[in-house]
């Protein structure tokens, strides 16, 4: 949020008009992008998202063959709305400009789906003990 990079681009789903902007490169050494360039942190954060997204379904279609318990199961699906939820969140969030109200929904749903994995690494841990 101190670099202000949700500002850099309100297009959706290229960024000023690329699927990779050339700015994203644009600071020297190199590795500074990562920490300093908002282009570059906002590309990240953007594509991240949806390799989360990716991750965690294929994780719950993993779980599925698994044997798991209900509250594991119901766990798994809660943190693939959340974190469905947080792009759909993220995507408006760009679209519209970064509205404060939105922009504090899109960080509450962070600290919503950071618990909900917490509860989850813990259901996951409780399951492997009592095989």
């Amino acid at each position: 949020a101190g670099l202000r990079a949700g500002q850099v681009s309100n297009t959706f789903p290229k960024m000023a008009g690329a699927w990779v902007p050339e700015f994203i490169w644009s600071m020297q050494p190199w590795f500074i992008n990562f920490f300093e360039n908002p282009f570059m942190v906002h590309f990240l954060h953007r594509w991240n998202g949806f390799v989360v997204l990716l991750l965690a379904g294929l994780m719950l279609l993993q779980f599925r063959k698994e044997n798991t318990t209900f509250a594991m199961q119901l766990g798994l699906r809660m943190m693939l709305v959340l974190l469905a939820a947080q792009v759909f969140l993220g995507i408006l969030t760009v679209l519209l400009q970064v509205p404060v109200v939105l922009a504090s929904l899109h960080q509450a749903f962070a600290l919503l789906l950071f618990v909900t994995l917490l509860v989850v690494l813990f259901q996951t841990r409780e399951n492997s003990f009592n095989r």
